[in-house]
């Protein structure tokens, strides 16, 4: 193994340890190993800015800017609520409504906007149905992949290997070369979804669900952390704040100061006041820590 070898090997760990730390943002983490890579000559200059002059990182951007667009004007969002009439329908025949919305939108723009545009509708829609939302849920997110495999600007991974196959000199991919295979995929995958996912697809009921109103509900609450409190020099993850059940710290104030960023390092001192979100049952938690004292009780 040569140094180079290693010392990549090394920076690939420590990057890897600062995404799971969360300590720096995931984008500047990225960017300084980037730079670091190139001023230390592990990747020579010339290589490292190719990848601006390969289109696919190029058209990958601009199908961002383009879903945003067709989520900014309406168009995702009046296909919509065509789907949302559709809840008197049968299940199957629902299915395959979802289906083929979806994939027809996510064929061109990204799949991310698109599920996101059609969860709350696909929510209510389960909703209307008297149906568990698992039901439909796993059909939108099938129908965005199986669209995505239609076109060549369908997912990222079809621009970035057809960025790789003319970079070695072979002929790229056209538009809808790849419906060929993908157009009957999505067509099966749909009927399949159509015809057994009412049998196979698992009942899952949403948590909000499951509870009840009272214990849905949030209280604002305050907490001080007392002088001889056995939390005092610790983190919240330390003093097992964040371990609690139905508790969200949402700020620390100390000396009127709201030390709201970066909150999992701070460590705590006598007279920090909490502002805690707590459901019923996380204020019970949190009356039984030692040495933090909610206002009622004070």
């Amino acid at each position: 193994m040569t140094w180079e070898i290693a010392l990549v090997f090394i920076l690939l760990v420590l990057t890897l340890a600062c995404f799971v730390w969360e300590k720096f943002p995931p984008d500047l983490t990225a960017l300084t190993l980037f730079l670091f890579l190139i001023g230390t000559q592990l990747i020579p200059t010339d290589k490292a800015f190719s990848v601006f002059a390969n289109p696919a990182p190029l058209t990958v951007g601009a199908m961002f800017v383009l879903s945003a667009a067709l989520v900014k004007c309406g168009v995702v969002d009046r296909l919509s609520a065509l789907i949302e009439k559709s809840s008197r329908l049968p299940y199957p025949i629902v299915i395959l409504i979802i289906v083929v919305m979806v994939a027809t939108i996510s064929a061109f723009i990204n799949n991310t906007p698109v599920v996101v545009v059609f969860l709350p509708v696909i929510l209510n829609l389960a909703r209307k149905m008297n149906r568990a939302p698992s039901k439909l849920l796993i059909p939108l997110s099938y129908a965005a992949v199986l669209g995505g495999t239609c076109t060549l600007v369908g997912t990222s991974t079809n621009l970035v290997v057809n960025g790789i196959i003319t970079d070695k000199g072979q002929v790229g991919f056209s538009m809808f070369e790849l419906g060929w295979l993908g157009l009957p995929v999505t067509i099966l995958g749909g009927i399949y979804l159509a015809i057994f996912g009412n049998r196979l697809l698992p009942v899952r009921e949403m948590l909000t669900a499951i509870l009840s109103d009272e214990e849905r509900r949030e209280y604002i609450t305050e907490a001080f952390v007392q002088p001889d409190s056995p939390v005092l020099n610790k983190t919240l993850i330390e003093a097992g704040l964040t371990r609690q059940r139905g508790v969200r710290v949402i700020e620390i104030v100390r000396d009127g100061i709201a030390l709201y960023f970066d909150m999992k390092s701070v460590r705590l001192k006598a007279g920090d006041r909490l502002i805690l979100a707590c459901r019923p049952t996380g204020i019970a938690n949190t009356r039984r820590l030692q040495g933090i004292n909610l206002v009622s009780e004070l």
